[in-house]
C-alpha cells in the first residue's frame, strides 16, 4: 500500500510540474500524461461483454479538448495493460504519442516497460523537456 501511495504522490507532482509554458510571449502549453492503462482499460465488463476502456475514454477527451483550444500540446506515454479499447495503442508496446490536429501520432515505441518504475517516469519527463527546448 505504501508503494502505491508514494507512486501516487510522485505521479501527482509529475503532472503538476509537467504543465510547461513554451515562453512568456506564447499562450501554448504542453501537458505530459503518463497513462497507465492497468485496470482502467483492461477490466472486462461481463454486462457489456467488452473491456471497460476508461483510459481510451480519457484519450478521446484529450482529442475533444484540443479541438476547443488548439494552443495546448499533449504528449502521452501509454502502457501497463493487457488490451486497449482503441486502434492506435498497442498493448504489446510502451508508446509515446503527440496529439496533433485531433489525432494521436506515434512519436516512439519500445518494448513493454514497467510503468510503475520511477526511472521510466523520469525518462518520459526528460524526453518531453528535450522536445520543448530543442
Amino acid at each position: 500500500m505504501k508503494k502505491y501511495s508514494v507512486l501516487g504522490i510522485v505521479l501527482a507532482l509529475f503532472m503538476v510540474m509537467s504543465v510547461v509554458s513554451f515562453s512568456e510571449n506564447q499562450d501554448a502549453y504542453t501537458i505530459m500524461i503518463y497513462l497507465n492503462g492497468s485496470d482502467l482499460e483492461s477490466t472486462y465488463d461481463t454486462l457489456t461483454n467488452s473491456f471497460a476502456g476508461s483510459a481510451t475514454t480519457d484519450l478521446n477527451e484529450m482529442i475533444e479538448g484540443q479541438a476547443t483550444n488548439g494552443k495546448v500540446n499533449v504528449i502521452v506515454q501509454t502502457g501497463g495493460t493487457k488490451d486497449w479499447a482503441n486502434d492506435y495503442v498497442d498493448p504489446d508496446l510502451t508508446q509515446r504519442f503527440e496529439l496533433i490536429n485531433g489525432e494521436f501520432v506515434e512519436m516512439h515505441s519500445m518494448p513493454p516497460q514497467n510503468i510503475g518504475y520511477k526511472k521510466n517516469t523520469f525518462r518520459f519527463y526528460r524526453m518531453g523537456c528535450q522536445k520543448l527546448y530543442s
